[in-house]
């Protein structure tokens, strides 16, 4: 729900929201838009109304049936966040070989720790600036100043490049 919200809060055409789940108590710790007499019902059945009212521009519509490969033709850009890998691959094997290829993005959070995956098609090209691989490292802060101070452990050693984003 928060990537769906983000979407409908940056004005996109529209935003289809695909769930066969129903809402479940603990659901409400973790999404705005679920309330007590929601449970039982349809996740995105029982969001889509409150989703819409954010921006009455961007067209919210559901989809509560398994999904498909060959419904993902309707969409130029998917974005998953509750998938297996084996569904995952499948379906962006099929939006990547799609003409003209639809954008695939999965992303999972687990705790503290997340990932995300993009395949825009096979013309879309990333640009490395030296070849090496990702930096990785425990971050022990981030103040609120513009710009922001990211601290990482004390027994840490991270080497940056001018001009690198964290």
């Amino acid at each position: 729900l928060p990537t769906a919200k983000n979407l409908i809060l940056a004005g996109v055409k529209s935003v289809t929201l695909h769930d066969v789940g129903t809402v479940e108590l603990w659901d409400m710790s973790s999404n705005f838009v679920f309330s007590e007499n929601d449970v039982g019902k349809n996740r995105a059945l029982a969001s889509v109304a409150k989703l819409q009212e954010l921006n009455n521009a961007v067209v919210v519509q559901t989809l509560t049936s398994e999904l498909t490969k060959e419904q993902l033709a309707d969409f130029q850009v998917v974005v998953f966040t509750d998938t297996s890998l084996e569904k995952a691959i499948e379906f962006n094997d099929y939006c990547h070989n799609h003409q003209p290829p639809i954008a695939f993005i999965k992303s999972e959070v687990r705790g503290l720790f997340g990932s995300v995956f993009c395949d825009f098609g096979p013309e879309f090209t990333v640009f490395d600036v030296d070849g090496e691989d990702a930096h990785t490292g425990i971050i022990a802060s981030v103040s609120n100043g513009n710009p922001a101070l990211v601290s990482c452990v004390d027994d840490e050693r991270l080497e940056f490049q001018d001009g690198d984003l964290v």
